[in-house]
């Protein structure tokens, strides 16, 4: 019976945490992929949540319109996602 529950609470304090590194693994690869595909134009959201229209698209920076006529350059991982 001991033994029965040591493997459980092994399992339980081991296994939650593998999961949750799988899902955060794949969460990752799918924004890496994204960003692989960037192109002018997409609308898109920064990670600290500014939303502007991409005007040009570097190697690792890329230019965001955010208001008419203001275009700030960005690192390319600080695009989150399509809006």
């Amino acid at each position: 019976m001991d033994i029965l529950l040591l493997a459980l609470l092994v399992i339980v304090f081991l296994g939650l945490p593998v999961l949750q590194m799988r899902k955060q693994s794949r969460q990752v690869g799918a924004i890496k992929n994204f960003q692989s595909q960037l192109a002018p134009g997409m609308v898109i959201q920064l990670t600290c949540g500014i939303h502007g229209r991409l005007a040009s698209v570097g190697d690792t920076p890329v230019d965001v319109e955010i208001s008419e006529g203001v275009v700030t350059p960005w690192e390319r991982a600080a695009v989150l996602k399509l809006v």
